[in-house]
């Protein structure tokens, strides 16, 4: 199961932006994922501009760098940007 982008911080899970519209209670949003790790992802993104990479292929290489992980499986071409070697051109 993913998780959203946006997770609220009150008591209600199910609360959403929508429910503030609809007269319930104001529920305050914040990212699930930390400003670091979003900070990291864009200085990826904007390192390699030339390239299409999502935001979730930058955080991915940021998570590979940080701990120092040198192979991924994984058939996305973008994550051996760095020269981690992907599994699947592994001999």
């Amino acid at each position: 199961m993913t998780r959203p982008a946006l997770q609220p911080s009150g008591d209600d899970p199910a609360a959403s932006p929508a429910a503030e519209h609809a007269g319930r209670a104001a529920v305050v949003w914040r990212p699930v994922v930390a400003e670091r790790e979003q900070n990291s992802a864009t200085e990826w993104l904007r390192k390699f501009s030339a390239q299409n990479l999502t935001l979730t292929d930058a955080s991915g290489l940021d998570v590979m760098e940080s701990r120092g992980i040198k192979t991924c499986w994984s058939t996305d071409f973008h994550l051996g940007l760095t020269g981690v070697t992907l599994v699947i051109h592994a001999r």
